[in-house]
């Protein structure tokens, strides 16, 4: 190729830099400081001074670069010319018209090549950037040692592109942020096996412990069906997928995993079941480990949908070749174009904005996750990791696109000087302004379910919750939420079905603008947050959500008299004129409109507005240099309600309030605690004060303790009673927010008979922070709305002092906590605690008690972590109607505890992190019982992380028999120790268990487990007379068995020792093979089971040592029969006998209920079918009688500053 005389003396590898120095900005329009002062050599290397000599070096001399850079130039031209209207009518910013003086410097983007420049005629001072060329070599030119960019490669199947990849990959994992090392694998994974050309894949399902290397996919499903999972396929993708039958996409990656030596893969749409939402979610909410512990992400960014591939053709380049030589080295140059937009914001090459993928909502997560990631665009391959992003070409970045694995870990909060002003560099801040640029960048993505908004960024919303150590609230943060709320839509439209309320981001498709960049002071209080979940996962789909906020308000006119958006000259801005009270002012206000018809959404708001009121919801005050300025949410009524909902959002000028505002100040307030005495003074602060700030501290104040009249109080409550024989009632029917904590202390030791009661019962109260009572009280009734928030949880203890109370009832449906702890119950008939609450968001601890003889929580249907309870020295009977926990841990309490959970299903698999950071439990811990029923239990596991053991222990209990008649999957330890009048053990459906430890249990001869097929490891000892595995198929780790000497080992030593056990085998017993062959003395399949169990009569082959040799014949065992053939009908009965009152009376403060016990060994057998439950009265709650209420006569005080309620 000839080159023109300047191109030929271009000193390619000592080019100069932009001169930074005089370029304040070289991104998007540099400017030159003092172009005249500057010599003309300092600005780099002057090339062609005109556009003519340009061309006639171009097409005359046949200079190959200067054709390159020709091309981009006259593109250049052409689209500053489209934009020459614009620039006239003043709607745009001119930055000047190239003079074409041309001059080269280094390419600054990253790789080898060059910048061309050129000086505009605004008096030269603004500089363009008019072409960029990029240099590359071929692998084994000499060359290549100074050349780092390579002609790319048009399809990326070919062995010299995998190859990079290889090569690539296998570099990255030196880096020391960047090696991922064996993770654990997802629940599911492609396997696509050792041989590589195999036309056969399959689906596998993991134990959540398996450790290894695995690829994961993104990319764009498209409208086109593909290859799924669903509930009916899972078992055959198990067996086998035939590749042929795949999309392209997933063939393609399933090639580079073969090439690479990884063997797993996870895709989505085989990987989770498709049309089973309760597995999508499940799934879907894995995704930041899924994505961020991957070997490797591979982005099929190219793709419109999943039969493009990853492979296919790239963007053709014109590639113009020249001589060239570098001291010892010479061979040949290829030089090509590279993208000017992407080389003057280099952010465009890593944000790829015109890649099919980055259009996605779900992409942006799977690119943000992982630790490095392959990208296949239109243009080339791309490798980005921690220590940055490359491509084929030789482009070279030192950063990346966002990254979790890049920021900072964040830390507890500082408390912060008012103002929210921030130190610099404070991780914490760094991370929410990360937030808020992933926001900007997410909103604009389109979904093909408009309901995913949420879980679509549900990962990377899980992770900042970590590190942020924040409260998600529909997309935004608790700590932050009256910035948060401040949103401004950018080419927004509001979705038709609701996904979220209103006043979040989320309820819109569009970008939403996020925080505050300058000082600013709230100057509104959140009182209240409810968000209602669709599933499980915080960070999920929410059917509503609704804020109670209190915040001055100011109310808005609407002035559009003249004004028309749909008449030329409004284009610039559809916002119909606002004002305040107060004319002339430099407020703004912009309503979230529909992009793509703003001018007729804005009339339609006009028209909506008409007539009604509409306010400005002030939230902060901004000060940016020596003004202030406030920023408000605008609102308007819902129905004419008390609930608002969000239009916009605004900036006030101060002038347009006339009018200081300062912090909400309720419109009563003390900064110092208000110590009360008499009922007459809380009648009094009740009926002048329906908002209150500040402490309250009430001291004997006995009987009735009227505070009708107050809504809400920014504080905490206080009571201390020093007359303890007398029972005291807390009322308020208005009181709904409670911004602090109530707290009832009784007389303690200072009780000298019966205590008297405490009945709290404020039936308006929605939010409180805490809950609790101390230091003895009778009876304890709390009686709220049912819909009760208690963040900080309920907490009933002895505190200091001694403690003693009577029945305790508690009635909420949701609570933080609760926590029972020293407390001396002493009601007549034994004491019972209740409650009616429905989810319980960390843990239940009841634990140290004495005379508590009850607990039954019939409603309960969630506790996110644990219930513990132990060392209740009284208790007898337990009955919990929850369906799943992290951890239920019963132990230490009264020898004749009965323990009854009919609808407990899964146990495990979350643990506390708030109070483990290292090491504990998940799953169930039982010990000292009498009596357990678990009907229903299906599954237990471990933690997600390592450190949390599973555990499913029975230990030193009491009972004969146990039964767990639907256990399926033991992710677990289960352990059955030291449990000496156990006989009977029976897990007649356990399919897989991770390690069964049964140990020392003197009366029990027999155990069976013919449905179990896979355990890591299991290892009993005790007096086994017959131990069944017929249907075992792998134990992975060691087996070892030690029971009777006459135990047939000679089975085990036949089918286990060579084909079974992976690990150390051992078998203590008899080893001479008996005259008859051995069968089963328990089914063996699903279906037999079910057969079996619906049968009536049949042997019993388990708790004595007649074992499975009595034949064939025999049936279940006890436990098996009673947990199949009556398990559904025990919990039947078990909630009958409930329902009935059946309740177990304290057998030391009154005479001995009929409870049947085994002879001489004192130990209760556990019957399956329906528990011996002696029953006794239950006390009544004293409930406040309507006379007691006095009425003030006074009408409620208006609230000032006002309060609202924003909804969905």
């Amino acid at each position: 190729m000839a080159l023109c005389d300047l191109c030929r003396d271009i000193p390619w590898e000592n080019l100069p830099s932009v001169p930074t120095e005089s370029f304040p900005s070289i991104s998007g329009y540099p400017y030159l400081q003092d172009f005249h002062h500057w010599p003309e050599d300092s600005r780099g290397y002057l090339h062609h001074q005109s556009l003519g000599a340009l061309r006639n070096a171009a097409d005359n001399e046949g200079c190959g670069i200067c054709s390159l850079i020709l091309t981009q130039v006259e593109l250049c031209e052409a689209e500053l010319e489209e934009l020459r209207p614009q620039w006239e009518a003043g709607t745009i910013t001119q930055y000047g018209w190239p003079l074409w003086e041309m001059w080269i410097v280094k390419r600054e983007v990253g790789g080898d090549g060059f910048w061309l420049m050129s000086t505009t005629d605004n008096d030269k001072r603004t500089v363009r950037l008019v072409a960029a060329i990029g240099l590359c070599v071929d692998d084994g030119n000499p060359l290549a040692q100074i050349i780092r960019g390579r002609p790319v490669e048009q399809y990326g199947g070919t062995s010299k592109a995998i190859t990079r990849v290889h090569d690539w990959a296998t570099e990255c994992n030196q880096h020391p942020k960047c090696s991922p090392g064996d993770t654990l694998l997802p629940g599911r994974v492609v396997d696509v096996g050792d041989d590589i050309n195999s036309p056969y894949a399959k689906l596998r399902e993991t134990d959540g412990q398996e450790r290894g290397n695995y690829i994961s996919l993104s990319y764009c499903w498209g409208k086109e069906p593909q290859f799924t999972t669903t509930k009916v396929t899972l078992e055959e993708r198990k067996r086998q997928i035939t590749i042929s039958d795949l999309s392209q996409t997933h063939q393609d990656v399933i090639k580079l995993a073969r090439e690479l030596g990884v063997r797993y893969l996870w895709i989505d749409s085989i990987c989770i079941c498709q049309g089973d939402y309760d597995d999508w979610e499940r799934e879907s909410a894995k995704m930041l480990s899924i994505y961020a512990n991957s070997y490797l992400t591979v982005a099929a960014s190219k793709a419109k949908d999943h039969s493009e591939g990853l492979f296919s053709e790239t963007k053709p380049r014109e590639y113009k070749t020249f001589e060239y030589k570098s001291g010892e080295l010479s061979g040949q140059v290829m030089a090509f174009n590279l993208p000017i937009d992407n080389e003057s914001g280099a952010s465009s090459y890593v944000s790829l904005p015109d890649e099919p993928l980055s259009d996605r909502a779900w992409a942006l997560q799977e690119r943000v996750l992982p630790c490095r990631t392959l990208l296949y665009t239109k243009q080339q391959m791309f490798f980005e990791c921690s220590e940055g992003f490359r491509g084929e070409d030789g482009t070279a970045l030192d950063w990346r696109f966002v990254n979790v694995h890049d920021m900072p870990e964040g830390q507890e909060e500082r408390k912060e000087a008012e103002g929210q002003e921030e130190e610099e560099n404070d991780p914490k801040a760094s991370l929410y302004e990360s937030w808020y640029s992933l926001l900007w960048i997410y909103g604009p993505r389109k979904l093909s379910e408009a309901s995913d908004k949420l879980p679509a960024i549900s990962g990377l919303a899980s992770i900042f919750a970590k590190r942020l150590n924040d409260e998600y609230v529909v997309g935004l943060w608790r700590s932050r939420l009256l910035e948060g709320l401040l949103w401004q839509s950018l080419r927004c439209r509001r979705v038709s079905e609701y996904r979220a309320p209103s006043w979040s981001w989320a309820s819109m498709d569009g970008i939403p603008g996020l925080g505050v960049r300058a000082p600013y002071e709230e100057v509104a209080k959140i009182l209240d947050v409810k968000i209602d979940l669709k599933g499980t996962n915080v960070y999920g789909e929410v059917t509503s959500g609704k804020l109670r906020i209190q915040a001055p308000m100011e109310r808005l006119y609407l002035d559009v008299k003249d004004w028309d958006p749909t008449k030329p000259g409004f284009a610039y801005d559809n916002n119909p004129p606002v004002r305040t009270a107060h004319d002339e002012t430099d407020s703004r206000f912009d309503f979230d409109f529909t992009a793509d018809d703003a001018p007729q959404e804005a009339l339609k708001i006009v028209k909506s507005l008409e007539g009604k009121e509409f306010f400005a919801l002030i939230l902060l005050k901004v000060k940016e240099t020596d003004e202030e300025t406030y920023h408000a949410v605008v609102v308007k009524r819902v129905d004419g309600g008390e609930e608002y909902e969000r239009l916009g959002f605004g900036f006030i000028d101060e002038k347009a309030l006339g009018r200081y505002v300062g912090r909400v100040i309720a419109a009563c307030s003390n900064e110092e605690t208000s110590t009360i005495t008499e009922a007459t003074q809380v009648s009094s602060l009740a009926a002048s004060c329906p908002t209150y700030t500040g402490d309250i501290h009430l001291i004997n104040v006995t009987r009735t303790i009227n505070m009708t009249g107050v809504e809400t109080l920014i504080g905490d409550i206080t009571y201390n009673n020093d007359f303890p024989d007398d029972y005291v009632t807390f009322y308020s029917s208005t009181l709904k927010n409670v911004t602090g904590d109530l707290l009832m202390y009784g007389a303690g030791g200072k009780v000298t008979k019966t205590p008297g009661d405490l009945n709290i019962t404020l039936p308006a109260l929605r939010t409180i922070d805490g809950l609790g009572a101390y230091w003895g009280w009778g009876d304890i009734s709390i009686n709220t709305d049912p819909k009760l928030n208690i963040p900080k949880g309920l907490q009933i203890s002895s505190g200091a002092s001694q403690s003693a109370a009577g029945n305790l009832y508690l009635n909420v449906t949701y609570t933080y906590s609760i926590g029972v702890s020293g407390v001396d119950f002493q009601a007549t008939g034994g004491a019972l605690f209740t409650s009616s609450a429905e989810k319980v968001e960390r843990e239940i601890m009841i634990f140290g008690n004495t005379g508590l003889e009850r607990v039954e929580l019939d409603d309960l249907k969630f506790v996110n972590y644990t219930v513990d309870i132990k060392s209740n020295s009284d208790l007898d009977y337990i009955s919990l109607s929850l369906s799943e926990v992290g951890l239920l841990r019963v132990k230490e309490n009264g020898r004749d505890t009965h323990l009854s959970v009919p609808n407990l299903k899964k146990l495990g698999g979350r643990s506390d992190p708030g109070r483990h950071t290292s090491g504990g439990d998940a799953g169930g811990i039982f010990r000292d019982l009498v009596n357990a029923s678990l009907p229903s239990l299906t599954e237990v596991h471990g933690d997600d992380v390592d450190w949390f053991t599973g555990k499913l222990n029975f230990t030193s209990n009491f009972f004969s028999e146990l039964s767990l008649p639907s256990l399926r999957t033991a992710n677990c330890t289960l352990g059955i120790d030291e449990n000496i009048a156990l006989n009977d053990f029976s897990v007649p459906r356990l399919n897989y268990v991770k390690d069964l430890q049964i140990h020392d249990n003197p009366r029990l001869l027999n155990f069976t487990a013919n449905l179990l097929k896979k355990a890591d490891n299991i290892n009993m000892t005790g007096p086994f007379t017959n131990v069944e595995f017929f249907g075992l198929e792998v134990i992975t780790g060691d087996f070892y068995l030690a029971g009777d000497k006459a135990m047939d080992c000679s089975w085990f030593d036949e089918h286990f020792l060579n084909h079974i056990v992976q690990g150390s085998y051992k078998c203590v017993g008899n080893h001479t093979k008996p005259a008859t062959e051995r069968k089963p003395s328990t089914p063996t399949d699903e279906a037999d089971l079910e057969d079996v169990g619906s049968k009536e009569g049949g042997n019993s082959s388990s708790g004595s040592s007649q074992g499975s040799s009595s034949g064939g014949n025999s049936g279940l065992s006890t436990g098996a029969k009673a947990g199949i053939g009556a398990g559904v009908g025990v919990a039947g009965l078990i909630l009958l006998g409930l329902g009935a009152g059946f309740l177990i009376g304290k057998k030391t403060k009154r005479p001995p209920a009929a409870v049947s016990h085994t002879t001489e060994s004192g130990y209760q057998k556990a019957e399956l079918d329906g528990d011996d439950k002696p029953s006794s009265g239950v006390k009544q709650v004293h409930n406040v009688e309507a006379s007691e209420m006095q009425d003030t006569g006074k009408s409620e005080l208006p609230v000032s500053p006002a309060r609202a309620e924003l909804a969905g």
